[in-house]
């Protein structure tokens, strides 16, 4: 049911079905529900209530995967909140989880449409250095 009214793009009511399985039904959301949330707030412009969500993951004992970490950084370059995105990337990171491609080469679009480029040509150098594939798109932000 969440994920139906987040593609719709009706994430304030899939904001109070959530809240209504813990209070009354005592459930906990799994991540496969902050999942779809989170994945609806973006396109719903609703970018803050992602924020709060994906924070409060941990207070109800459901760590944040790969997955989660990919949406928010991705979702918040898009809408030039870079800092906001390279903090979870360090925190991530501090978190022992590995960066694949696809959050690197998110966030240094990011980076290159905010005019970071240097910061950005460090995280290009950094994804050389651990094998990473660079994709079309990060090719052609070098050119």
């Amino acid at each position: 049911m969440v994920e139906a009214l987040c593609k719709e793009g009706n994430v304030e009511e899939a904001k109070i079905v959530i809240d209504e399985m813990m209070v009354q039904v005592g459930v906990e959301p799994d991540v496969a529900i902050f999942n779809s949330f989170i994945d609806g707030c973006f396109p719903s412009n609703q970018p803050d209530m992602a924020k709060d969500i994906f924070d409060s993951m941990d207070q109800r004992g459901v760590v944040p995967n790969i997955h989660n970490y990919t949406m928010m950084i991705k979702g918040l370059c898009k809408i030039k909140r870079v800092d906001e995105a390279l903090n979870l990337f360090e925190e991530m990171r501090s978190k022992n989880m590995t960066p694949d491609a696809k959050i690197y080469t998110s966030i240094i679009d990011g980076l290159f449409k905010s005019g970071r480029d240097t910061c950005a040509l460090k995280l290009v150098g950094e994804m050389h250095d651990k094998g990473l594939p660079t994709n079309v798109f990060t090719k052609s932000d070098l050119v």
